[in-house]
C-alpha cells in the first residue's frame, strides 16, 4: 500500500496544474520550488501554484524519476488499463480506445455532444441527418460553389467533414476535409474540375486534416484546396468532383 502511495504521490507531483498533462523535461521550477510544464512554460508569467518568479532552472531528479515511470493513461477513469513511458504515451492518448471526441460540428452548428469515436457516425445520422452524406465522391453544383456550407461525411468507414467558404475578397473557392479523430495521415482528398468530355481537367489535392486543427488557420495558411475564380469560370460548364480517398 505505501508503494501505490508514493507512486500516486509522484504522479501527482508530476501533473501540471494548468493544462492537467503530466510535465515533460525539461521540467523547470519556481523561486518556492515548484515544478512547471514545458508546454504551458512559455504562456506563463509566474507560478501558476504560489505566483512566485519562474526560474530557468531544471528539476533534473524529478526529469529522471519521470523517465523511469510507466504513466497511466489520462482515460482511464472510462477503463483503460494502458500504462506507458513518457515517450510513449502521448501516441497512445491519441488513439486510446476510450477517448472521448467533441461533435464534430461544436464549431459550426453549437453541438456540446461528446463521446467515444464509435459513437460519433450515430450521433451524426441521429442529430445532424440534414448535412450528413455518406458517400466518398461528391459532385459541386456550379451554385455550392459560391456559397458557405458544411457536411458530415461519411465514407471508407470513417467520419469526416467538408467545409467550403468562398473568400470573395482574394476571390477563391476554399475546400478542407478534416478527420473525426488522429488518424488523418491515411487520407487525402481532391477536387476535379472537368469539360469537353474530359478534354480538359485540373485536380487539385491535399491530405485530410486532424479534427485538433483550426480551421481559421487551414484556410487562412492556404493548406487546403484553394480555386482561383477564374479558374471556376473557365470550368463553370463542366463536372466538379470531391473525392476522399486512401493515402497511396
Amino acid at each position: 500500500m505505501l508503494k501505490r502511495e508514493m507512486r500516486d504521490d509522484v504522479f501527482e507531483l508530476l501533473t501540471c496544474p494548468v493544462c492537467g498533462e503530466y510535465l515533460t523535461p525539461p521540467i523547470t521550477l519556481c523561486y518556492a520550488g515548484h515544478n512547471t510544464c514545458s508546454r504551458c512554460r512559455p504562456k506563463l508569467q509566474s507560478c501558476p501554484r504560489c505566483t512566485g518568479q519562474l526560474l530557468q532552472t531544471r528539476n533534473m531528479a524529478l526529469e529522471t524519476i519521470a523517465r523511469s515511470l510507466r504513466y497511466p493513461c489520462r482515460y482511464s477513469g472510462a477503463g483503460c488499463r494502458h500504462k506507458a513511458t513518457m515517450n510513449e504515451i502521448g501516441t497512445h492518448h491519441a488513439q486510446c480506445e476510450y477517448r472521448c471526441y467533441d461533435c464534430p460540428l461544436r464549431a459550426v452548428e453549437d453541438c456540446y455532444w461528446t463521446g467515444r469515436s464509435p459513437e460519433i457516425r450515430e450521433h451524426v445520422q441521429t442529430a445532424h441527418s440534414s448535412t450528413t452524406l455518406e458517400l466518398d465522391t461528391w459532385q459541386i453544383s456550379n451554385a455550392a460553389c459560391y456559397q458557405n456550407s458544411h457536411h458530415v461525411v461519411l465514407a471508407l468507414g470513417e467520419v469526416f467533414v467538408l467545409h467550403k467558404r468562398f473568400d470573395i475578397p482574394h476571390r477563391k473557392l476554399c475546400l478542407a476535409v478534416q478527420m473525426c479523430r488522429e488518424a488523418q495521415s491515411h487520407f487525402r482528398y481532391s477536387l476535379r474540375l472537368e469539360k469537353n468530355d474530359g478534354k480538359q481537367t485540373a485536380l487539385l489535392s491535399n491530405a485530410v486534416h486532424s479534427h485538433s486543427e483550426s480551421l481559421d488557420h487551414v484556410f487562412v495558411s492556404g493548406e487546403c484546396i484553394k480555386v482561383d475564380f477564374d479558374m471556376l469560370m473557365n470550368f463553370v460548364k463542366g463536372t466538379r468532383t470531391l473525392r476522399i480517398a486512401p493515402s497511396t
